[in-house]
């Protein structure tokens, strides 16, 4: 749909939604947002205190694609998610559709939102072009001098897997973190193509490895419920304190160290390969905050890259020894 120049932001509590450079953010930070969620905010936001059928709302979401009611329930629960408290605003009405609750901007003289609010500590208003824009964001992040040196040494990893360590403990600095570890695993011939970390004794590394049957029991319940790809999963988030205070894991491995907060950014998931980077938060920086998923979604696609290129390059290396023991036998 066309959208005005003065209509390309919309502001409500503490989130902002840039329709130019396609963000939602809330307190300044980049919030991770699947694209038929960021499509349905943005439909809610351009009908406000509107009721809305279902009807029309796949019409806008997905277009011309056939989809079910289903669909359309999973993206608003999505939705609410995301916006947490301010999901409250998002109101279900049997058998007649949705409406967003929602006041309407006054002017003011320095373009807040729907809600009269002015933005957050980072402007989203366009300054310029959509590049400009999004670089304003991502400095608020994280300067630009420090992104450009970790996503170098990201890649330099590639030619030498020694460099992981280098860069892992670049990125636990800039995510005020204690420890971070990266892995890629071959499921297909159960091998482990790379294991690194930085801020974990062999110890803590042992210990944890006892417990990666609930770690991963409570991984597969979230992925059991289709997350976005690019969503990371952090513990302070999605597990009730209940869980935590009876959680073996949790008890003797991460209590005993100060961590009190875990997240798992997904570079690979699949049949045959798993790749993840967890960051581990220490007491004295608190729980996960919106500024580190924000930074964890800036690095996503360069470590996603370049660990998949080291698994393509792994997977000839294979290819050629085999080769070369076939030659062998003939021989």
């Amino acid at each position: 749909m066309a959208v005005s120049p003065e209509e390309n932001r919309f502001s409500f509590g503490a989130f902002v939604l840039d329709l130019q450079t396609g963000l939602l953010a809330r307190d300044g930070f980049v919030v991770p947002i699947r694209p038929k969620t960021f499509t349905l905010l943005m439909h809610l936001l351009h009908n406000p205190n509107r009721v809305i059928s279902k009807d029309e709302l796949i019409a806008a979401v997905w277009e011309r694609a056939v989809v079910t009611d289903d669909a359309l329930t999973q993206t608003v629960r999505d939705l609410r998610r995301i916006l947490g408290d301010e999901g409250a605003r998002l109101q279900s009405l049997p058998k007649r559709g949705y409406v967003f609750a929602h006041e309407p901007a006054k002017d003011n003289g320095a373009k807040p939102g729907l809600d009269g609010r002015h933005p957050p500590s980072v402007d989203l208003s366009p300054p310029g072009s959509a590049s400009t824009h999004a670089a304003s964001i991502h400095a608020a992040l994280l300067p630009p001098a420090d992104l450009s040196r970790i996503i170098g040494v990201i890649y330099d990893c590639i030619l030498d897997p020694t460099r992981w360590e280098t860069a892992l403990s670049e990125i636990a600095a800039v995510m005020d973190a204690e420890s971070a570890i990266l892995s890629l695993n071959d499921l297909r011939r159960h091998r482990v193509i790379i294991h690194k970390n930085v801020g974990w004794e062999e110890e803590g590394i042992a210990e944890r490895q006892k417990h990666m049957p609930e770690i991963h029991a409570r991984l597969g319940e979230w992925f059991a419920t289709g997350p976005p790809s690019d969503e990371p999963y952090v513990a302070s988030r999605r597990l009730p304190p209940s869980y935590l205070d009876s959680s073996p894991y949790v008890q003797t491995c991460l209590k005993p160290r100060d961590i009190v907060d875990i997240l798992h950014q997904f570079l690979i998931y699949t049949p045959t390969h798993l790749s993840e980077l967890v960051i581990s938060r220490h007491l004295r920086h608190g729980p996960i905050t919106h500024r580190e998923i924000g930074i964890s979604a800036l690095l996503l696609p360069h470590l996603r890259r370049a660990v998949t290129i080291t698994n393509v390059l792994d997977a000839r290396s294979v290819e050629r020894l085999r080769l070369a023991e076939t030659l062998d036998l003939l021989h």
